[in-house]
């Protein structure tokens, strides 16, 4: 690829980008403010619709990440104008609450998927910790979300309000531990009904082990307990999730 095509592209991703966030922002701020099924959620799901599909037509990732203190969409960082900073302020500050690092739009999501999942933030309290993650994933499992993945926030994003600086090694692995089941069974999932894998949040996943990992030799005694994946194995390790029996976190 050539450099002129390469910064057409980047610029382009960088305008779209801006365009998912400010959708999100309305869409979630339409929830707010009216209860599921009504028709005032139509329009913005659409937007989002049409938009993910542009994306995903450029051959990129449509997600939305936190990284660094700013927004992108894929790897490509975005930088909020004056108008859209409201927007972009709104929906870090969202997903940073329910202690979400990125949101993706599969190719094959549906409106209704859209819909469903973004109610889920008024059914979970905003309370960042690896448990309000961990019930955010078990909702969207319950309401049948296949078209949307979430991943955690990355160690060095930290938490805000009340719970700055409460973060210890512990916390970190346990959010980790969530991450790479949850991710794990996307897998499984994924190759049961002949979908294509979708490499990149697993590369992300094992760099925030390894990132753990090099913190901390001792987070090593929390990771260690992950259980092993097998077809199988599967209710056994929904029912430790839930309940904490088997698993490293109690």
């Amino acid at each position: 690829m050539s450099v002129v095509r390469s910064e057409q592209l980047e610029r382009e991703m960088i305008r779209i980008g801006k365009t998912l966030v400010n959708q999100f922002f309305v869409f979630l701020k339409t929830v707010q403010n009216y209860d599921e099924g009504h028709s005032a959620i139509n329009q913005p799901v659409s937007g989002i619709m049409n938009t993910v599909r542009d994306i995903h037509r450029m051959k990129e990732e449509a997600s939305i990440r936190v990284h660094g203190g700013y927004l992108l969409l894929g790897d490509t960082r975005l930088k909020p104008d004056a108008a859209g900073f409201e927007a972009f302020k709104f929906v870090m500050g969202e997903m940073k609450k329910y202690s979400i690092g990125g949101v993706s739009f599969a190719p094959s999501v549906k409106a209704e998927e859209i819909g469903r999942f973004a109610y889920i933030f008024r059914m979970v309290d905003p309370i960042p910790s690896p448990e309000t993650y961990q019930k955010f994933c078990e909702l969207m499992k319950k309401r049948s979300i296949v078209g949307i993945e979430i991943e955690t926030l990355a160690q060095e994003e930290g938490y805000e309000g009340d719970f700055a600086g409460m973060e210890d090694s512990r916390i970190k692995a346990k959010r980790v531990y969530f991450q790479t089941v949850h991710t794990v069974s996307e897998v499984m999932d994924s190759v049961k009904v002949g979908q294509t894998l979708r490499l990149r949040k697993a590369k992300r996943v094992v760099q925030g082990m390894i990132d753990v990992l090099l913190s901390a030799e001792t987070n090593l005694q929390c990771l260690c307990p992950l259980p092993r994946h097998r077809p199988d194995d599967r209710p056994e390790q929904d029912n430790a999730l839930r309940t904490g029996d088997g698993g490293p976190f109690p």
